[in-house]
Formats: structure tokens, sequence, C-alpha cells
């Protein structure tokens, strides 16, 4: 009689956690200093990039500046967003509001009123937003000599 043995190799190979994320065995990604790695069975190898990670870019939209992951409304109220140099906005079929709240007041969009400290004047823009001078305010009056 021949007796036959038999090896069975490990088939399942552990995953590897990275800053939360887990990855799966022989999968390669980067790493939050944007060193190139690769989990293996568990281990994560990686190969240190000593030149760190790219900056992202900032994106130029109507002529303003805005910062890599900055979320910001445009002149028609779209949400938008500066992606690594790239603007993506998500359009706002409803516009933008025609009306402002302010210190629990409702303004048309163009109407100025008076601001609460008596001195400095507010706009009500359109989109709902509400721009005031900054004027220093004094309680009384400076003589004059």
């Amino acid at each position: 009689m021949v007796s036959v043995v038999v090896s069975v190799a490990k088939a399942y190979k552990e995953p590897c956690i990275n800053d939360g994320q887990e990855y799966a065995h022989d999968d390669v990604f980067l790493d939050a200093d944007c060193n190139k790695c690769q989990c293996n069975d568990g281990n994560t190898l990686c190969e240190m990039n000593a030149e760190g990670c790219p900056e992202e870019e900032s994106c130029i939209y109507d002529g303003q500046e805005y910062a890599h992951d900055e979320v910001f409304l445009d002149d028609d109220c779209n949400k938008c967003q500066c992606d690594d140099g790239n603007t993506i906005c998500e359009m706002n079929a409803e516009g933008c509001p025609e009306v402002c709240e302010y210190n629990g007041n409702r303004y048309e969009a163009g109407e100025s009123f008076p601001d609460d400290d008596g001195c400095n004047t507010c706009n009500c823009l359109r989109g709902g937003a509400v721009a005031c001078t900054l004027m220093l305010c004094l309680d009384t009056p400076i003589p004059l000599k």
C-alpha cells in the first residue's frame, strides 16, 4: 500500500490596515506620507518617498482663489469645491435665495440697512449673504481741540 501525503499551502493571505483603511494582500497604495506601499500577508511594506506628498493646487474661479478642498458658492449659488486645481460644481436648480436674514429681520436682495451697532451699514446680497461695513464705532464723540 502506498501512502500519499498532501501538504496544503495557506491559501488565505491576511489583509493590512494602514491609516484606518483595510487593504487586501498584494494591494499597492500610497500612505499618508505618499510612500508607495504594498500589503504582504498582513504586513505593510513601503518604499520611502524622500520628496513627500506633492502640494495640492489651489483653484481660480471667477477671479477668486480657493484652496484645495475649499467649498464655496458661485454667483448662481451652485455649491463648488476646489479639487487639486480643478473646480467641481453641483448645479443648484432653485437658484439663489433673494432674501437675507440678519439679527431676526428679513431683507430683500439689494436692500441696505443699518447694522445693530448704529454706525455701520449692511447690504443684503444675492444668495442670502449679508455684507456690512467695518468702521470703528465710537460711543462718545471725540471733542475737537
